[in-house]
């Protein structure tokens, strides 16, 4: 019996075939890799905004405990003009001083982790015993108990351009709370004062202005010699063009002032005595606003603004955390 065999050979794919099949995957990369990163900036805003919820939790038992709120240091003490000019220890450092512990009087040795950290020389400096941070029990320190846990998450910014830094204390040595992106969160804190004469203003040096937050306290990462932003490197400088943040020192005091009335004012409650045409808050959104700079790296950067660099200003009922181009981070804290 003769079998009978197909000697015919499969034609392959034709080149138009192959450029439809590879036109198809380029396609469906095109889909999925802007979602897969969509998702994953969404993770870590909410993981960014959970640490900041958790770090709110922290400052309101501290505020039950010890009857007043975290910092170690006064509002005037983080608000004068020195501090902004020459030492940049921001908010965020002198909330930790309270909340983590680790205040001694042992004299300072780098050796053994004990720096000296402030808002100035002397009387606005104190000693901290990096390896008691975050304590279950602080010994010695401005905590009987550690309110917030040091982990991971804190990062020391000690590389070139991280923060503004001196030859005159360790601030840089001191672990500062990060995102999910690794960018510094900061903390804007209200005056306890209830005289208050300005809403926000630069530092605290006039005496006959009052303010309800200052720019001075953050200075240390909102400060034209930071270059190197936390784990984005991003800069902190003004460039009048698509990139930097309109916060630091190269823009007018005024635009400052304006931008952080705006991120910092309840849009709900503007001032009835502010002039016609320069609305302005009555009310902060909380006594503390945690601050983290999301996605690109660069706290209220002109980016934020549809590619318009400037002042961001405070509008009656309009809220800018809520608004398109804004991807800042925003949540209160504190009674």
């Amino acid at each position: 019996m003769t079998m009978r065999t197909n000697t015919g050979v499969r034609g392959g794919f034709s080149l138009v075939e192959m450029l439809v099949v590879l036109a198809v995957i380029a396609l469906l990369i095109g889909i999925i890799i802007p979602a897969i990163a969509g998702g994953r900036t969404a993770a870590r805003n909410a993981d960014t905004r959970t640490n900041m919820v958790q770090l709110g939790s922290a400052c309101a038992q501290f505020e039950i405990d010890q009857r007043r709120r975290p910092g170690f240091f006064s509002f005037n003490q983080m608000g004068a003009g020195a501090n902004a000019a020459t030492f940049g220890f921001t908010n965020m450092d002198n909330m930790m001083l309270d909340l983590l512990g680790g205040t001694t009087k042992k004299a300072r040795d780098l050796n053994q982790g004990i720096i000296t950290v402030g808002p100035g020389n002397a009387d606005n400096s104190v000693n901290v015993d990096t390896a008691a941070l975050g304590a279950p029990s602080a010994s010695s320190g401005s905590a009987a108990k550690s309110y917030f846990t040091l982990d991971k998450r804190f990062v020391a910014q000690t590389g070139a351009g991280k923060r503004k830094v001196t030859t005159s204390n360790d601030n840089a040595l001191l672990p500062v709370l990060t995102d999910a992106f690794g960018q510094p969160i900061l903390a804007w804190v209200q005056s306890d004062s209830s005289a208050t004469t300005d809403f926000v203003a630069e530092n605290t040096d006039n005496a006959n202005v009052i303010p309800a937050f200052t720019w001075a306290s953050n200075a240390g990462f909102l400060s034209n010699d930071v270059t190197s932003l936390g784990k984005r490197g991003e800069t902190m400088q003004f460039v009048v063009s698509t990139q930097g943040s309109i916060l630091n020192q190269t823009v007018p005091i005024a635009n400052r002032v304006f931008s952080l009335q705006a991120l910092l004012g309840n849009p709900a409650a503007p001032d009835p005595a502010a002039p016609a045409g320069n609305p302005r808050p009555l009310r902060p959104r909380g006594p503390i606003v945690l601050h983290s700079a999301g996605n690109n790296g660069i706290y209220m950067g002109a980016t934020e603004r549809a590619g318009k660099p400037g002042v961001v200003r405070y509008t009656p009922n309009q809220d800018i955390v809520t608004s398109g181009g804004f991807d800042d981070v925003i949540t209160t804290a504190g009674q």
